[in-house]
């Protein structure tokens, strides 16, 4: 899970973690680069605007190394400009999610693609 709002952060951690999930968190996309080789995540929850490396910028380069091409990556964003999920799809994110977040919806969606065959 990553994104650089620390409150949302938190939260969405805590949330994650009540409905089951081991969560990883980082506060940027240059944090993520740095850790996912370490952590091996099953699914990536990654905040379009971040600092350092945006969301795209994370999704371009994982998207570049055999070992993360079929990884599960999901969008995060609280812009609701029109096409933002279109783009975000285009450029290899596996889904879009608004925030603030349906809970319920964001649960069903994660366990979605971790139990997908």
């Amino acid at each position: 899970m990553a994104d650089d709002d620390c409150i949302n952060l938190e939260l969405t951690c805590a949330i994650l973690e009540r409905g089951g999930f081991a969560v990883v968190p980082a506060n940027n996309g240059r944090e993520v680069l740095d850790i996912i080789d370490s952590v091996q995540p099953d699914l990536l929850l990654l905040d379009i605007q971040m600092p350092l490396v945006n969301g795209f910028g994370v999704v371009a380069r994982l998207r570049e190394e055999i070992s993360y091409a079929d990884l599960p990556i999901i969008a995060t964003s609280a812009s609701a400009m029109s096409g933002d999920k279109a783009l975000a799809l285009s450029r290899g994110f596996d889904a879009y999610v608004e925030k603030p977040y349906d809970i319920a919806a964001l649960l069903e969606l994660l366990n979605h693609y971790l139990h997908a065959e």
